[in-house]
């Protein structure tokens, strides 16, 4: 049966390079790179168990220790209390909406790759950043993904051939019964 259908169905017409780009331009959000940032911290919480003037005494310390020299990854296994400080304070990749102190978040992905910022404060703890890599918002290269279009361009006429053999089949075909017959859907 599936070889009579292969058989009979129409042949696809041929994938050019048109079709693939306007694929891409339809499908532009598919391939869409989100902004990211790669960045370190040195993270000193206050609250409960510390409090605010104790915390900024401490940022303060490991903000004097960055400006005189001292590498970033020693100062944050040193002083920061992040979930980062025992890998020197650098945390992977990351993308717009991930932070929930959007103001630090904020300054990430607009402050120099390289510079050590100023001390800032969030909502439970201080924080001294440095920004070790950024990454535009951006587009996945037509070149990169066109194998991939011309696949699901044909998938999409593969698809498609069954359902018109047995469209025009069933337009011919002759049926006769003694009870009354519903056209097929497909």
């Amino acid at each position: 049966a599936m070889e009579y259908i292969v058989l009979k169905s129409e042949k696809p017409d041929p994938i050019d390079r048109l079709d693939m780009v306007a694929y891409y331009k339809e499908h532009a959000d598919d391939y869409t790179i989100p902004a990211k940032v790669k960045w370190q911290q040195v993270q000193v919480a206050f609250g409960p168990e510390r409090s605010k003037s104790e915390a900024k005494k401490r940022i303060e310390t490991a903000q004097q220790e960055l400006a005189s020299g001292v590498p970033f990854e020693e100062v944050a296994k040193k002083l920061s209390e992040g979930p980062t400080a025992k890998s020197g304070g650098v945390r992977d990749w990351m993308e717009p909406g991930n932070l929930t102190d959007t103001k630090l978040e904020k300054k990430l992905f607009e402050m120099p790759v390289g510079e050590i910022g100023p001390i800032h404060e969030g909502p439970s703890d201080f924080h001294i950043v440095r920004v070790l890599e950024r990454k535009s918002q951006g587009r996945v290269p037509f070149g990169d993904v066109q194998d991939e279009i011309r696949k699901a361009l044909e998938d999409q006429q593969n698809k498609n051939r069954p359902k018109k053999l047995f469209e025009e089949l069933f337009s011919e075909a002759v049926i006769e019964s003694k009870h009354e017959v519903q056209q097929p859907k497909f």
